[in-house]
């Protein structure tokens, strides 16, 4: 996506202003956009100066990936963490059903037509509540998925970029009711797949044996589930079953709407 915006905007560019001006303006606002947000510069330099090493009629592309890319780089993780804030101070109780794939929903459920829903909110309802609504949601649709499969481990361990939230932690652990530990380890899947080929090779017995040895010295310790926390989510998780199950008949009004009504910007 960084890519492509920035090769559209090059494009553009391209045709208005000479091309090594316009790298060197990437690298000038994207340093600019750094130093503004307190950003560490190492960082704000991979992706600025990587237009002076091209030549110059490369530069317009990569100044503008330089920019766009520094700017995501800069402004996301700050916005994030500010959301999750307001998250976290969210004290009003708002319903959302995060089924925004086109496909629809494939598990618990399988609802080709099923999308996501903001149950609850009003006037008063902020950016705390649709942000706390989001994360409590996810942790929502994991027990549906586990109930579906018969419980919840003893413990759950968790990869990827959803560890990183303390926040997205708790609430997991608190809905499941189960402890959760955080594993250290970069790129799992990878991690899983080449587990399963050990295995499958010979070089490791079995699949319990690469777990102790790749896994297991990479776990955080327990992060057991807040009771208020818990006792909360337990509340609320028939509520978002209920809730997603009426909503059933009005999928299936809306696809029919959407295949059978033209679009007026076709």
């Amino acid at each position: 996506g960084t890519f492509l915006s920035g090769f559209a905007v090059a494009v553009v560019l391209r045709s208005a202003l000479p091309a090594p001006l316009v790298g060197t303006l990437a690298v000038a606002v994207a340093l600019a956009i750094a130093t503004w947000l307190g950003v560490r510069l190492p960082p704000a330099l991979a992706y600025a100066l990587v237009p002076l090493l091209f030549p110059p009629t490369e530069m317009v592309e990569l100044g503008v990936f330089g920019l766009v890319g520094v700017t995501i780089a800069t402004l996301w993780p700050p916005a994030l963490a500010r959301l999750l804030a307001l998250a976290e101070e969210g004290a009003e109780t708002v319903l959302y059903h995060p089924f925004i794939s086109p496909a629809g929903e494939r598990g618990p459920f399988n609802e080709p037509r099923a999308r996501a829903a903001f149950i609850g909110f009003d006037q008063r309802s902020g950016w705390s509540g649709l942000a706390r609504a989001v994360l409590e949601s996810l942790a929502l649709a994991a027990r549906d998925c586990y109930e579906a499969m018969g419980g919840a481990p003893a413990e759950i361990r968790l990869s990827g970029g959803a560890g990183k939230s303390p926040l997205l932690r708790r609430l997991l652990a608190a809905a499941l009711e189960r402890p959760l530990r955080l594993c250290r380890r970069a790129e799992a899947g990878a991690a899983g797949a080449a587990m399963i080929a050990a295995a499958a090779t010979g070089l490791v017995p079995d699949l319990a044996t690469a777990t102790t040895r790749w896994v297991g010295p990479e776990l955080g310790p327990p992060e057991p589930p807040l009771p208020d926390l818990a006792s909360r989510l337990d509340s609320l998780y028939p509520v978002y079953r209920r809730s997603y199950q009426a909503l059933a008949e009005t999928w299936s009004a809306l696809a029919l709407f959407r295949k059978t009504t033209r679009s007026p910007h076709a």
